[in-house]
Parts: structure tokens; C-alpha cells; sequence
């Protein structure tokens, strides 16, 4: 890929998103009601294409979310989790990424190419999701939401496995494309993760499970 050419990003569209909301199940209710607010939901979509472009300089084309119910078995080689929380809504997010795509990434932004991926490099998916934090709170935050995000963990190899065998199958599914290859973002509602999640001792939160 030619990282001198202008890379964009392609706004994504929920028109027709609806989902039946099951009382029987919370973290379906949940989502589905997530999944209806729209604008939040772009404002999510849209910060990390938006993120992953500008620091990158790759271009990524977000598809339309889905519900799903079932564990996925595709694994991927590396994954980022962050919660953020407000009085109104909280999220549980799941950033996964291939190795060959985290690699693509990793190439674009350092001009410098990997053959395996150590727990420092790695870091550069945490370093994507507190960028996509820091454009999504300003704009949840003029719509009443006063968002406070955990630290992020990263996982991979043995410990990418535990963490994924603790995780609730319900989320919504967010599909992105680069270079013809797909990675995805995956929103639970709370708890599902199953993780224990750490904040900034500055933020009035303390430390949830």
C-alpha cells in the first residue's frame, strides 16, 4: 500500500438497524437498545475507522453492525478490551485484530515491518483505543453521557485464549475492512468480558469486575 496517498475512511450508515429486544435475556436488551441509539453508535463506529486512518495512515471502511449470539471461532492473533462507563451506559469494547492486519497497521504508521509481534508492539492497539476514546467522549459527552474509560488490556497467545473463554457470546458485531481483509469490533454490554477492569486513580470510578 502506498502510505503517501491520502487514506480516508467511509462514515458508516444505521439506517434500517432494528433489533427485537428479548426481555428474557439482559445482555441482548441491553445491546438492542444500544444498538437503536443510533448516533452513539456511529459516533463508536466511526471513532475508530477515523483513529486507525489518521495515526496509520491506512484506509478502513467500516460495514453495518450486527447482533450475534454464538462465540466466534475465528480467533484472532492479538486483541485490545477497554469498558467505558457513564451514569446512563456502559460498554464492554473487543478490538480484535489478525496478524498479518496488525502487522499492515504496524508497517503503515512506522515505515518499519514485523515478523512477530513482542508484548511492546503490541501496545499499539492499546495506543488505538485510548486515541478512539479521546474522539468519542467529547461527542457522547454533548449528548449527556459523561463517559469514563478503563485502562486497556492486551492479549495475546495462551492469555488471548483464557480471556476469550470467559466471554459472553452476545455482543454487537461492527465488520471493517482493509486491503480486502476484515477485522471486527465487538461491543458487550457490562460484564460480559468477564474481566476486572482498572481505572485512573484521578477518576471518581473505582475498580469493577
Amino acid at each position: 500500500m502506498d502510505v503517501g496517498k491520502k487514506t480516508e475512511w467511509q462514515k458508516s450508515s444505521l439506517e434500517g438497524t432494528f433489533f427485537v429486544i428479548d426481555e428474557n435475556n439482559k445482555a441482548k436488551d441491553c445491546l438492542s437498545k444500544l444498538l437503536n441509539q443510533k448516533e452513539l453508535m456511529m459516533i463508536v463506529i466511526d471513532a475508530l475507522a477515523s483513529t486507525i486512518c489518521q495515526y496509520t495512515r491506512t484506509v478502513v471502511i467500516p460495514g453495518k453492525p450486527y447482533f450475534k449470539n454464538k462465540v466466534s471461532k475465528d480467533k484472532p492473533a492479538l486483541a485490545g478490551l477497554i469498558r467505558f462507563d457513564s451514569e446512563k451506559i456502559a460498554m464492554e469494547l473487543f478490538f480484535g485484530l489478525s496478524q498479518d492486519l496488525f502487522f499492515l497497521l504496524y508497517e503503515n504508521m512506522f515505515q518499519e515491518r514485523l515478523n512477530k509481534i513482542s508484548e511492546e508492539d503490541a501496545d499499539l492497539v492499546a495506543e488505538i483505543l485510548n486515541i478512539a476514546f479521546g474522539v468519542i467522549d467529547p461527542k457522547f459527552r454533548k449528548l449527556g453521557y459523561n463517559l469514563k474509560s478503563s485502562f486497556p488490556k492486551i492479549y495475546t497467545g495462551k492469555k488471548l485464549n483464557l480471556a476469550m473463554r470467559k466471554i459472553l457470546p452476545e455482543a454487537i458485531v461492527i465488520p471493517y475492512t482493509v486491503d480486502s481483509k476484515i477485522f471486527f469490533l465487538e461491543i458487550y454490554s457490562t460484564d460480559c468480558l468477564n474481566e476486572k477492569w482498572e481505572y485512573d486513580s484521578k477518576s471518581p470510578l473505582q475498580k469493577a469486575s
